[in-house]
Order: structure tokens, then sequence, then C-alpha cells
């Protein structure tokens, strides 16, 4: 008995900054919908050939702006996020997230850590509209922290590992990590 599986792919890419990440998930076949957290396109060479259509999001807080008044406003981008994500599903053929460090790190802010699991459910459920659409491509683009590990003196020092900044669970959720 064979299984017929969907044309699209669900992976999780993860590096480190400038090694490639967002170039390489520009490669994939388009019309591209990018959904940008990263710190702008600077240095990002967009495909001629393919159509993308970038919607940057803004998650860094202006000064003197209240923690409360802070958190709604992440919280309005996490929502405007979310939207985008599952609207763009069937709509072109790839979806990519630089970074889903970055969005992950905004759901944190926006539900704080009391509501962890609505966060996480809410993301989810985002997978599960991924896994139902048979046309597009999901990319989601991790970055990495350096590990830090401690002497026989109990002394702190960078290791020399590295691991994905946020999602610890993402190899379990995609396809290919």
């Amino acid at each position: 008995m064979s299984i017929t599986r969907p044309p699209r792919m669900i992976a999780s890419l993860e590096g480190l900054e400038g090694s490639g990440k967002t170039r390489f998930a520009l490669t994939a076949p388009g019309p591209i919908r990018y959904l940008d957290f990263d710190y702008g396109v600077e240095g990002v060479e967009f495909p001629s050939a393919t159509e993308v259509t970038r919607l940057p999001f803004n998650l860094l807080s202006e000064f003197g702006v209240s923690e409360l008044e802070q958190a709604r406003r992440v919280k309005a981008e996490m929502k405007r996020f979310v939207s985008e994500f599952v609207a763009a599903l069937g709509t072109c053929r790839t979806l990519v997230v630089d970074t889903m460090s970055a969005a992950w790190a905004g759901q944190r802010i926006a539900y704080a850590e009391e509501k962890y699991v609505v966060m996480e459910q809410e993301f989810t459920s985002m997978f599960r509209a991924a896994y139902a659409c048979e046309t597009t491509n999901v990319i989601l683009i991790h970055h990495l922290r350096q590990d830090w590990a401690k002497n026989s003196a109990g002394k702190s020092y960078k290791a020399q590992t590295w691991s994905r900044d946020g999602m610890d669970s993402i190899a379990n959720i995609v396809q290919l990590a």
C-alpha cells in the first residue's frame, strides 16, 4: 500500500546569522509570501524570476511606552501575523517566516507566561492548517544562540555548541528540520 503525499513541504531552517538561510528559502517555488520579523532585508537577494510579496512585522517598542502598551501592540502584531500566515495558505506556492524565533518571542510577549498553553495552541493550529493545505510549502527560519556551560569550578563560559532560539519542539512538528 503506497501513501500519496501532497506536493508541498513544511520545513524548519536554522543557522547562524548571515549563513544564507533566507537566501536558500527564497529559492523555493514561487510565488512566495515572505513574513518578515527580521531586522529588514538589507543584504537579502530576492530572486528576480520569482514573485515575492514581503509583509514586515515590527515587534520593537518605542521608547517611553509602558509595558502594558508594548504588550498590547505586540499582541495586535501577532494577531496580524497569524491571520496573514493562514490567509497565505493555498494562495501562494511558498510561505516563508523569517524568523520564527522572533515570532515565538512575540507570542511570549503577547500572551505572557501564564497563558503558555494558549500561545502554543495558536501556533499549533497554524501548523495544522499548513498540513491541511496541500499546495503551499512552509519554510520557518530560526536563529541559533550559543550555549553556555560551567567548568569544574562552577564558572560559566560560552560552549562550542549552538541551539535553536525558541520553539524547542519544532522538529517534531515539521516534515524537515
